[in-house]
């Protein structure tokens, strides 16, 4: 049992602000990379969604100088 860290004992020790921040930044940053992870083996192997974007190839945006209605026909 002496293994076993104890939480106030972590809790009454001194760091500097330095080490505040780096153990807090640590902690966010295993947060977010948990949760990410997370979201990603969930959503693993299911179909991508489309969100309804036309991903056209080069020249297809509006700054191309063609007119998105004829580029859509195809013209």
């Amino acid at each position: 049992m002496k293994d076993i860290i104890n939480i106030q004992d972590i809790l009454n020790q001194e760091v500097s602000r330095r080490e505040f921040l780096l153990q807090a930044g640590a902690v966010m940053l295993a947060v977010v990379g948990i949760s990410s992870l997370m979201k990603n083996l969930l959503s693993f192997g299911q179909k991508p969604v489309n969100m309804g974007i036309d991903m056209g190839g080069y020249g297809s945006s509006g700054y191309s100088g063609v007119d998105s209605k004829i580029s859509s026909l195809g013209r």
